[in-house]
Parts: C-alpha cells; sequence; structure tokens
C-alpha cells in the first residue's frame, strides 16, 4: 500500500521498520515470502543506502527461508526474478520450464509466470509477465517483451484490476515492443462506451443509453482505461480525441 500510495522510499521504511520488529527467519514461510518480495520489489525502485541495505538483508533471509510446496516456489522466483542481486538456479530438468532463450533473469522471470499461473493465482501471473516484459524491454528483446505483455492485458482487464492493467498498457507503448502505438485495440462497443464516456456520462447513463448493466458499462470502462493507458475518464477522452478514434462510428 506504501509503495502504490507514498513511492519506494515510504516502502522501504515501512518494510524495514517490519524486518526490524519481527524476527522473520522464525516466521512461518507461508507469511515470510509475500513480505520479502514486496520489499524487495520496492526497494529495487528506490535509490540510496537505506534501499541497498534492505535489499541486502532480504537476500540473506530469502537464502535461509524455507520452500514448501509450489505456492512457495512461485515466491521464491518472484523474488529472485524482482531482485537483480539473487542468482538462481532452476536446475536441470525443471519443471518449470522457461520461454525465454539463453541465461540472464529472463528465464527466471518466465519460470515464476509458470509457476503463478500453475497453481491458479492469475493476479500475481500477471504481475510476474509484466515484470518479464519489462527484462526483455531491457535485454532488447522487443518481441519477447510484447509476446509477455499481450498476455498480461487480459488477465489484467478479467480481474478489473485497473492500475496493472495501465501498468500494461503503458509497457505496451514503449519503445521497442513493437507494437502500434496509435492502435488502442478497442472494440466497436469500446468504442460506444468511450464516446458516452467523452460525453460526460456516468456508469448509470451509459448503461441505460446501450441498454447493458451498470456493471458491465464499468467493466468497459475499466478496460477502455487500461487499453488508452489512462487513469481518468477524463484522461481517456483526452488521449481517444488526439487518437482520433471517437470519429470511427457515425453519430
Amino acid at each position: 500500500m506504501a509503495l502504490a500510495a507514498e513511492g519506494p522510499a515510504a516502502a522501504v521504511a515501512v518494510a524495514a521498520d517490519a524486518l526490524q520488529r519481527y524476527d522473520v527467519s522464525r516466521c512461518s514461510s507461508r507469511y515470510a515470502w509475500p513480505l520479502l518480495v514486496s520489499a524487495t520489489m520496492a526497494a529495487t525502485r528506490a535509490p540510496g543506502e537505506d534501499a541497498a541495505a534492505l535489499l541486502d538483508r532480504l537476500r540473506a533471509l530469502a537464502e535461509k527461508m524455507e520452500v514448501t510446496g509450489p505456492v512457495q516456489r512461485a515466491w521464491q522466483l518472484s523474488h529472485a526474478a524482482f531482485d537483480p542481486g539473487v542468482v538462481l538456479d532452476l536446475g536441470a530438468g525443471s519443471d518449470l520450464e522457461a520461454d525465454g532463450d539463453g541465461g540472464g533473469r529472463l528465464p527466471v522471470a518466465d519460470a515464476a509466470v509458470a509457476a503463478w499461473e500453475a497453481v491458479g493465482q492469475p493476479y500475481q501471473e500477471a504481475i510476474a509477465l509484466l515484470h518479464a516484459a519489462r527484462i526483455a524491454l531491457a535485454e532488447r528483446a522487443g518481441r519477447e517483451a510484447t509476446a509477455r505483455l499481450r498476455r498480461a492485458a487480459p488477465i489484467a482487464q478479467r480481474l478489473g484490476a485497473v492500475p496493472l492493467a495501465v501498468q500494461v498498457a503503458d509497457l505496451t507503448r514503449r519503445p521497442g515492443t513493437g507494437v502500434d502505438a496509435d492502435d488502442p485495440g478497442l472494440t466497436g462497443r469500446e468504442l460506444e462506451v468511450l464516446r458516452l464516456v467523452a460525453a460526460g456520462q456516468s456508469n448509470r447513463e451509459i448503461a441505460a443509453a446501450l441498454v447493458i448493466s451498470p456493471k458491465t458499462a464499468s467493466v468497459h470502462v475499466s478496460n477502455i482505461l487500461a487499453k488508452l493507458g489512462a487513469a481518468t475518464r477524463t484522461e481517456a477522452a483526452v488521449k481517444a480525441q488526439r487518437l482520433g478514434v471517437l470519429g470511427l462510428l457515425p453519430r
């Protein structure tokens, strides 16, 4: 919550306080692994000595942490994928197949994706796919990044995870992914909803106009925001006007 609301530095402070107050090495790994992964996500995004010191401590804890069962294995792989300082050998004949080629961090990130998919956790799977795409872009593997983003987008949209969907859409539009930034990929129904959003109508008003339920209208709006990479309805309307998609349907 601190990472999302206040930024990496605040999240690092929360994580450091938690590690100071509790002996995580003696806690159940079932609860410790999510803390390690969340703290690592914050520390790798924050500059400064505090973040570096936290990462060192998290690595030491991860090396001692027990891994029991496929869910904890998925957390372990996520931790290794998020922290560039961790080297995790997948092992010959591992049952976690990685899609990436060669060495580097991408095979570990892909293994995390496969692990979350195997245990039926789509939200964590989408987060892992987004991170794998970031790694692929950093390694100048545009096609690899695009393939992972195309898998993550529908998961985030199906779950209604708007902030995550927006991150996927934003990364999709970065140079190097090979995706046409001028094609948001809106469906015909989404274009109809977008025009009403641009006209300032609420979800209930949109539902009445299109003879759909308010919940369905809300889902369409969330998908539109994700595809346009917009945080608000107003921003979506502005981006749609700039892209010229409002004129794709007759009035």
